[in-house]
C-alpha cells in the first residue's frame, strides 16, 4: 500500500476511459459513422489518438505519468465523448426524435481538434532556450 501514486491512479483511470471509449465505438461502430467527412475524421483520429494512447502506456512516459494536468484533460476529454456517443446512440435507436447531424459535426469537431491538441502537446510545448 506504501506504493500508491495519486499520480498512478489518474493514469489508470486515463487508460480504462480510453478503453471504454475505444469499446464503445467498435460496439456502434454502424452508429457514430455517417456518411460524411466529418464522421471519418472522428474515427481515423479516436484509432491513432488509441494506438498512442497504448504506446505511451507500453513505454510508460515518466512526463505523461507525472502530468497530472493532462491526465485530467484526458480524462475528461474521453468522458465527453462517450457521452457523446451514448447520445448519438440513444438518439439512432429512438423513433420519437430526429438526429440533428449538425450537432454531432460540431462535436465530432471539437473532438477531433481537442484529441489532435492533446497528443502534440509535448511538441507544442515553449522550449527554454539560454541566451548568453
Amino acid at each position: 500500500m506504501n506504493n500508491f501514486s495519486f499520480l498512478n491512479f489518474l493514469n489508470v483511470i486515463k487508460y480504462l476511459t480510453v478503453t471504454l471509449v475505444m469499446g464503445s465505438i467498435l460496439v456502434i461502430y454502424r452508429t457514430v459513422i455517417s456518411n460524411d467527412f466529418f464522421s471519418y475524421l472522428f474515427i481515423i483520429n479516436m484509432i491513432i489518438y488509441f494506438v498512442y494512447t497504448i504506446i505511451k502506456f507500453l513505454i510508460k512516459d515518466k512526463k505523461d505519468i507525472n502530468n497530472w494536468f493532462k491526465n485530467i484533460i484526458a480524462i475528461m476529454l474521453n468522458v465527453y465523448i462517450f457521452l457523446i456517443l451514448i447520445k448519438k446512440y440513444s438518439l439512432s435507436n429512438s423513433v420519437v426524435y430526429s438526429i440533428n447531424d449538425t450537432y454531432f459535426m460540431i462535436n465530432y469537431v471539437i473532438i477531433v481538434i481537442v484529441t489532435t491538441v492533446l497528443m502534440f502537446s509535448d511538441l507544442l510545448k515553449q522550449k527554454n532556450i539560454k541566451i548568453k
